[in-house]
């Protein structure tokens, strides 16, 4: 796991302790306020606006990422 923050937005940082998987491409974190409980984000490294914006190698991976949290690997 890697010691700095990972970008969420232009203006969003996530501490790495908050961080649970990281992948090549891609991170999933605890969200602090969820809606409801057990919720958490899967999200590309590199902070694009539009999903179209994202190559088929980042979508492969935010996929494959999302794969592992639903089925519990890697979680902390």
């Amino acid at each position: 796991m890697t010691t700095r923050d990972f970008q969420f937005s232009e203006k969003i940082r996530i501490s790495p302790k908050h961080v649970f998987l990281e992948t090549p491409l891609s991170f999933a974190f605890v969200n602090l306020k969820p809606v409801v409980p057990g919720h958490v984000l899967v999200c590309p490294k590199r902070v694009v606006e539009k999903y179209e914006e994202m190559t088929g190698e980042e979508i492969s991976d935010l996929m494959l990422a999302s794969q592992k949290v639903a089925v519990g690997e890697s979680l902390f």
